[in-house]
């Protein structure tokens, strides 16, 4: 994890030593490599987690900057094996998008993570959010 060759993954919750690997990873977001490694895209300064609720498995991002950003092919993953790859898609500018588990058609400002049954673990998890680079732009845990 402190290499960023991993993200620290607890399956059954947090226990005693989340601290211990959540500080890892931390020194592995300074050290800026690997999978921590920042991402250099324009947009990874503009879009930002405006909201997280594990209770409903709704995720939104907020696009703060002035321009579009294109999202085609960026990902959100949790600390397992659950990834959603965007489709096709623009965060206008100023705007949100609310990614929702479901399987529903797509709209402009809502996004459907297909094929799950739920993602956001109740007993505590991490969100990674990757460019299409897969650099880091944010990460959230809760």
């Amino acid at each position: 994890v402190d290499a960023g060759l991993a993200n620290f993954y607890f399956p059954s919750g947090k226990d005693v030593y989340y601290d211990d690997f959540k500080s890892s990873w931390e020194s592995c977001i300074e050290k800026n490599v690997n999978l921590c490694e920042k991402s250099k895209n324009k947009c990874g300064e503009c879009v930002v987690l405006k909201n997280l609720d594990y209770k409903n498995d709704e995720i939104v991002l907020e696009n703060i900057c002035n321009f579009d950003c294109n999202l085609e092919n960026w990902e959100i993953k949790d600390e397992g094996r659950k990834k959603f790859i965007f489709p096709k898609f623009s965060l206008n500018k100023k705007s949100d998008v609310k990614i929702i588990v479901g399987n529903q058609t797509n709209s402009e400002d809502v996004l459907y993570w297909r094929d799950e049954s739920y993602v956001l673990t109740k007993t505590g998890d991490t969100l990674f959010l990757r460019d299409k680079e897969k650099k880091l732009v944010l990460w959230k845990s809760y």
